[in-house]
């Protein structure tokens, strides 16, 4: 690995997120060249008032395609490494620090991650998730049940980086308790996991609690995009793998709804 760094640049986000970022990226730079050994450089440089840093690797890079979508929760490819949900992550971070994160690659010649982040100084305010402007502009109480810990994991950090309050939850069951306990604005559930299927929790969970929207988030999508699937407590589905701005967008339009 090659270092290119600056020791007196300072960007405004939290240490151990960058750090959870970098690793991110180096991990996939790794993968990337796991056949044929290559080069990782690191690079750091100063735009005012923006830091950036470049993570760039000699590794089998990616076609154009696959670089649009590298960012979506849910969508890996082989051929880069398992890096989808650890770049979904680091996407959601980046972004919640009020920075960006953009990649170019090209197929067989390396791949470049590029973070620009605000600068740091004594009057900067370090980006806190409560303050985040939420995506409905308002704060919203959300459940989030899957049966895969990543995939609860990285729904929680995007939800919250966007202002809300968030539980997440790998087991339906405890899903199921907590509708018959507590007040939620929102659920989003998978829609095939043991035991107790999507359909059942949102049957559940408009019983239980009223006014709450459910947003159903499954693999097998196309095959309930286009039915009204309102009798069966289903709000909107969306289809796996998504993209951050169309969760959004769904959850705009459901609550924007109301009851």
């Amino acid at each position: 690995m090659i270092t290119y760094l600056d020791s007196k640049l300072k960007a405004a986000i939290h240490e151990s997120e960058l750090r959870e970022v970098l690793t991110n990226l180096i991990f996939n730079a790794v993968d990337a060249m796991e056949a044929q050994g290559g080069t990782i450089s690191i690079r750091t440089s100063d735009l005012v008032d923006k830091v950036h840093i470049e993570v760039i690797d000699t590794g089998v890079g990616m076609d154009e395609e696959t670089a649009k979508r590298i960012f979506d929760p849910f969508f890996s490819t082989k051929d880069v490494g398992n890096s989808g949900l650890g770049l979904s992550i680091s996407y959601s971070l980046i972004v919640g620090a009020g920075g960006t994160l953009t990649v170019d690659s090209k197929l067989n010649l390396g791949t470049t991650f590029h973070i620009t982040l605000p600068s740091y100084s004594e009057d900067s305010r370090m980006p806190s998730r409560s303050s985040m402007e939420p995506v409905d502009q308002r704060k919203l109480k959300i459940l989030v049940v899957d049966d895969e810990d990543q995939i609860v994991d990285l729904l929680t950090t995007i939800l919250e980086t966007s202002g809300h309050e968030v539980t997440g939850i790998a087991e339906a069951a405890r899903a199921i308790d907590l509708l018959q306990k507590e007040e939620f604005d929102l659920l989003l559930t998978d829609l095939g996991m043991p035991g107790v299927s999507g359909m059942e929790l949102a049957r559940l969970a408009k019983d239980s609690i009223q006014g709450i929207k459910v947003i159903m988030l499954t693999g097998w999508g196309a095959e309930y995009e286009n039915q009204d699937l309102k009798d069966k407590g289903i709000d909107a589905v969306v289809s796996k793998p998504f993209r951050f701005d169309e969760l959004t967008a769904v959850i705009y339009e459901v609550i924007g709804k109301g009851s």
